[in-house]
């Protein structure tokens, strides 16, 4: 059994991949969350609230997973749980344990960051079940898309709570950063299943459900908003004009690739396009996370207590 669940992690959940992704997601909000406070504080705190992030994205996975099987199972036929070498029961116990620790460890961090991981934990049951309306939201992909989405604001609240303890003092920067964060996520998500025509599973790319320039004026759309929002909480962290014209010339090379590729360029694959808007997304939390860090780096507090 521990066997099988480790390599159902390798192959679903890899830890060398989503570990790095999640602790600079979960940095990211956490500095912008201590942006307007003197002091930057790490504690046990920090480390409980994180370890609930991390796990909120891993009983996502396996959430999709029980929700997609029987789908999965003849589309996916050479996965360990399409083969049963792992079974759905095991990933409904794993499920259970999983939501148990987060529970465990957001009961410890007060009632209101209790009360928001039982919001976020509420919501994504939600989308387990597609919110009682699967036929309506499969219609609109982007309501779909959207809806799931939402679950990174959610976390974000949770986020901040766990460094404020009350969400009483959240303000409009904050809530716009967030808007943003979830902006990147839904991007990252039509990316994240950008295939080539002769996939054999084109059809579950959104090239193929929007056709390849519509697919391009989406993403190219949200990455306008995204950098739109990205320059103006990064005003709030720094006035360094660098960062600004990096993230500007990161965004034209992205346009310029987005063009070649709805032309149907030979120079610009799918391949290309996944690793350019993943290497923009990992960039837009490092230029959160770095100057914060630099900026008040006299101010960190490392507390072993909460």
């Amino acid at each position: 059994m521990k066997a099988n669940f480790i390599s159902y992690l390798k192959e679903r959940f890899p830890l060398s991949f989503h570990l790095p992704i999640i602790l600079l997601f979960y940095l990211a909000i956490y500095l912008f969350a201590s942006l307007h406070s003197t002091n930057i504080i790490f504690s046990i705190r920090t480390l409980l609230g994180f370890l609930t992030v991390f796990l909120i994205f891993f009983h996502l996975r396996l959430f999709d997973d029980l929700k997609d099987y029987y789908k999965d199972r003849s589309r996916f036929p050479d996965r360990l749980l399409s083969k049963e070498v792992i079974t759905v029961n095991q990933i409904k116990y794993a499920s259970l344990i999983v939501i148990g620790l987060e529970i465990t460890f957001s009961s410890l961090m007060g009632f209101q960051t209790f009360l928001l991981y039982l919001g976020t934990l509420s919501y994504s049951i939600l989308m387990y079940f597609e919110f009682f309306i699967k036929d309506k939201l499969k219609k609109n992909i982007l309501v779909y898309n959207f809806s799931h989405q939402f679950l990174i604001i959610l976390i974000g609240l949770y986020i901040y709570t766990v460094y404020h303890s009350t969400i009483e003092a959240i303000n409009i920067l904050y809530l716009a950063f967030l808007i943003n964060m979830f902006l990147i996520f839904a991007m990252f998500e039509f990316i994240r299943k950008i295939k080539d025509e002769k996939d054999p599973h084109f059809d579950l790319s959104y090239v193929y459900i929007f056709g390849r320039k519509k697919f391009s004026i989406i993403i190219f759309s949200l990455l306008c908003i995204i950098t739109t929002l990205s320059l103006f909480t990064l005003t709030s962290i720094t006035t360094n004009p660098v960062l600004y014209l990096l993230q500007i010339f990161i965004v034209f090379c992205l346009f310029i690739l987005s063009i070649l590729y709805a032309k149907r360029s030979s120079k610009v694959s799918c391949k290309t396009i996944k690793i350019s808007y993943s290497v923009f997304m990992l960039l837009i939390l490092l230029l959160i996370v770095v100057p914060i860090l630099v900026l008040k780096h006299s101010s960190l507090e490392f507390l072993i207590g909460w």
